[in-house]
């Protein structure tokens, strides 16, 4: 095997292999799990994040929510911002209701 071959077998595996000895099936089946292992850790990666993202935004929200709720009580606001607090209030039920965390907020 020539010394270019089995350089760019060797960069196509990440440098696991230079393919001495191996058959072109057994080079491509490396190269294959390789590129399969190089995807799934960018999902699981992009999981993590959105993950973390959501819980940050769905933890403001909750503080937010105290906030509001003091809001509600309060004489000195107007009931067009009450009614909009509420529907806040149902949309953030919905939401975190769709993200499997439950609607009680």
């Amino acid at each position: 095997m020539s010394a270019d071959i089995r350089n760019i077998i060797s960069h196509a595996t990440g440098g696991h292999t230079t393919g001495e000895g191996m058959t072109t099936n057994d080079i491509c089946v490396e190269i294959t799990r390789l590129r399969n292992s190089v995807y799934q850790d960018g999902k699981d990666a992009a999981r993590a994040d959105s993950a973390r993202l959501i819980a940050m935004a769905v933890e403001a929200s909750e503080k937010l929510g105290a906030w509001m709720s003091a809001a509600l009580e309060d004489p000195k606001v107007c009931d067009a911002m009450k009614a909009d607090i509420e529907a806040w209030f149902a949309s953030l039920d919905e939401i975190t209701t769709a993200l499997g965390r439950g609607g009680d907020t």
